[in-house]
């Protein structure tokens, strides 16, 4: 991950973020999710996207799609989450 994404762990639940300005950051947001699975199967963690959620902080008229994925599993979007 680069200086701009950042990532939360909570015993074992995480959030990972970044701003997101234009289509160049959604990627940088892709490769990150990516580069955090490697570690996970590294490290003989397992993920479960099922419970992964993805929420956009941004103004109403701002509409990129949120096709973020774990491994072959699309992640969901969602209005909120517990956080």
């Amino acid at each position: 991950m680069d200086n701009e994404s950042s990532i939360r762990i909570f015993a074992d639940d995480f959030i990972i973020y970044r701003k997101v300005a234009n289509k160049n950051d959604i990627e940088k947001l892709q490769k990150d999710l990516h580069t955090l699975e490697e570690w996970t199967v590294e490290n003989g963690m397992k993920m479960n996207p099922g419970k992964c959620k993805v929420i956009r902080c941004t103004r109403p008229q701002v509409n990129s799609p949120l096709d973020y994925s774990l491994g072959v599993q699309t992640i969901l979007g969602a209005c909120s989450c517990k956080y």
